[in-house]
């Protein structure tokens, strides 16, 4: 579910290299909590790309 939901997201993303950080980001956080703070952080960044 989490592999198609960012999937998902990655494909609203044309910006490569941020893309790649904020995965490494997103895997690299152990607590889900930290986890749900980036999701948060990336669904933002969604809603600004969105056209």
């Amino acid at each position: 579910m989490m592999k198609y939901m960012f999937g998902e997201w990655r494909n609203h993303d044309t910006n490569q290299e941020k893309l790649q950080m904020v995965y490494l980001q997103f895997h690299s956080e152990e607590s889900l909590s930290g986890r749900r703070r980036i999701w948060k952080r990336k669904e933002e960044d969604r809603n600004i790309k969105d056209f």
